[in-house]
């Protein structure tokens, strides 16, 4: 009985040698293959126009949101882990300038106001990328999961147009 005790806990603790020995050596050829990179894109930011209508029985509102094409400016860099896998970190900006337009009419007259702002992000945005292609192809798809801060800022450029008291957005 002893015998057989020994020689399972022998057996036992050549498996946990082996492990950990296969995981040095493996972390050793992945630490040994990493290639850094790093990179600077730049292009247009597009937002989304959009508009909301309320109207009930002796009222109406309109809001619309219109966006122009701004700047972007995207900075990255990360370590290929493997031809298949990496990680990313980025830090992005854009700036927008955007024109919020509100109308109210009721019986007792209309109010409304157009307003001209100017819109901006910074983001910093850590990825885990997988790719399904080796790095010797030309072409390779890949799956992004990332987590980052985002920071938005909006400043009122100039008042338009107003007639009434509306509620003018005012974030300076």
């Amino acid at each position: 009985m002893r015998l057989h005790f020994f020689r399972e806990a022998v057996l036992k603790r050549r498996v946990v040698v082996l492990a950990v020995l296969g995981s040095l050596w493996l972390a050793g050829r992945l630490i040994a293959q990493t290639t850094p990179f790093a990179g600077v894109l730049a292009g247009v930011s597009t937002l989304s126009a959009d508009g909301r209508s309320i109207t009930t029985g002796n009222q109406s509102a309109v809001s619309l949101y219109k966006p122009e094409n701004g700047p972007a400016v995207n900075v990255f860099g990360g370590v290929h882990l493997t031809d298949y896998f990496s990680i990313q970190g980025n830090y992005v900006w854009d700036r927008n300038r955007l024109t919020l337009t509100s109308t109210q009419a009721s019986g007792s007259g209309a109010v409304f106001y157009e307003q001209s702002r100017t819109s901006a992000q910074h983001a910093v945005i850590g990825d885990l990328l997988l790719y399904f292609r080796n790095r010797q192809t030309w072409f390779r798809p890949y799956l992004s999961i990332g987590s980052g801060f985002v920071y938005f800022t909006s400043r009122e450029q100039a008042l338009l147009a107003l007639q009434g008291t509306p509620s003018v957005v005012s974030l300076k």
